[in-house]
């Protein structure tokens, strides 16, 4: 038993961010895109969330979303074609309400079945539209109480995933 990932080229983690490996390590070996999984919150302080509840708690844990602004940004800077997704609070469960699709910096809370994000990512990683840019991701009716955000319902986009890259 291995209890290594296997990769297709060899990676080479830093303690905490690894998406600058990950940029430098592609650009050699000709891979198309990266689809970095991030998360809401990433840019709280540049969309005044920073002292949500939200952005405190999860940036209490070692400044997790500090971490993944400077990845989203070496990707950004890059000179690689990616597409970052920004997901709600994961659940295990299975996709219970339709799909919310915003650009970034709109989402401050909401939560998304990790199903779900799998899909998305990997329609991501082919679709055009999708290039170079930044989605945030939740479920419908998932937002904190009393939250909600602006414009919802023009970024419901569900099960329609020719919807889910026209932001």
């Amino acid at each position: 038993f291995n209890s290594t990932p296997t990769f297709a080229f060899q990676l080479q983690l830093t303690p905490f961010n690894s998406t600058p490996t990950f940029a430098l390590d592609a650009a050699p070996r000709r891979v198309k895109r990266l689809v970095l999984v991030s998360s809401i919150l990433t840019d709280g302080r540049a969309m005044g969330a920073e002292g949500s509840p939200g952005f405190k708690i999860t940036n209490a844990f070692g400044g997790v979303l500090d971490e993944k602004l400077v990845g989203e940004k070496y990707l950004q800077g890059s000179g690689l074609e990616y597409v970052i997704v920004r997901p709600a609070g994961l659940r295990a469960d299975p996709p219970k309400t339709p799909l919310v699709v915003t650009p970034g910096n709109v989402m401050a809370s909401g939560e998304i079945s990790r199903e779900l994000v799998a899909a998305f990512m990997s329609a991501a990683a082919f679709s055009s539209s999708a290039k170079n840019k930044i989605y945030e991701i939740a479920e419908e009716g998932t937002f904190a109480p009393g939250y909600s955000p602006d414009g919802v319902e023009k970024f419901i986009v569900g099960d329609d995933r020719s919807k889910w890259f026209k932001q």
